[in-house]
């Protein structure tokens, strides 16, 4: 009998979890810092959120803003396993969790890969120690899981018919959140079948509700760690913004 590769192995394990003991391995169980992951799952690439992923408090301003550590030990972005970012969140409440959009995050595969300078860039971008301002903020619910939308395997060879070879290659999606008009904003990762299923490239993904897109709705994003330029020029282009009830 082959081996069975690493990778593959990794989602057996955790596929058998989840099922053996009835636990979804997609939920964040940990009684703290609820409103701090909730701010991770739904900003970051490639985040689905899950069990085993972290929250450490690094610090806090005068104005009461938290600097956080978001730690995934097991999400791979690229063809390399582990993720770990510092985000600013502006403040919470019993329900919502409040950030500035777009550039609230420095993200790395490990904490030393995140310099100083990045720090105090990132510090000085969410207004650390200034009077905080309501109106340039956007907000995510607080929970314990993110909330999907399965866009259909029928409907993923349709999108990309032109850009992913499906013998040799799949596409594994992950939503970022609708707006207004309910449309989704996705990530979308491209996996080598034939090795391992290691990433390959990525693009961001608007959807219609009725699963239609434009032109301009689909774009190949250029740097997976340094993306927050690319995403926030996307989403202007195609007046997209978060929604949240």
């Amino acid at each position: 009998m082959k081996r069975l590769t690493a990778g593959l192995l990794m989602l057996l394990l955790l596929f058998l979890t989840g099922c053996t003991f009835g636990r979804d391995t997609h939920r964040y169980y940990d009684e703290k810092y609820t409103e701090y992951f909730s701010i991770a799952i739904n900003s970051l690439l490639g985040i689905s959120g899950i069990e085993s992923d972290n929250i450490e408090i690094l610090e806090q301003d005068s104005k009461g803003r938290v600097m956080f550590a978001f730690t995934s030990r097991v999400s791979r972005i690229d063809d390399k396993t582990g993720l770990y970012s510092i985000m600013i969140c502006q403040k919470t409440d019993s329900k919502y969790s409040y950030y500035y959009p777009d550039y609230h995050f420095v993200v790395a595969h490990k904490k030393e890969e995140i310099t100083k300078e990045e720090i105090a860039v990132l510090k000085n971008k969410n207004d650390w120690d200034k009077d905080i301002d309501e109106s340039k903020m956007t907000k995510v619910r607080i929970a314990r899981s993110k909330k999907q939308n399965n866009s259909g395997g029928s409907r993923k060879e349709k999108l990309f018919k032109d850009k992913v070879d499906f013998k040799n290659e799949t596409i594994a999606f992950v939503g970022l959140g609708t707006d207004k008009d309910n449309r989704w904003l996705y990530y979308a990762e491209i996996l080598d079948k034939e090795h391992n299923y290691n990433y390959k490239r990525a693009y961001m993904i608007i959807l219609n509700e009725d699963y239609s897109y434009k032109d301009s709705y689909l774009q190949q994003v250029d740097d997976v760690w340094n993306y927050q330029d690319q995403l926030k020029k996307f989403k202007e282009l195609n007046n997209w913004s978060l929604y949240v009830k």
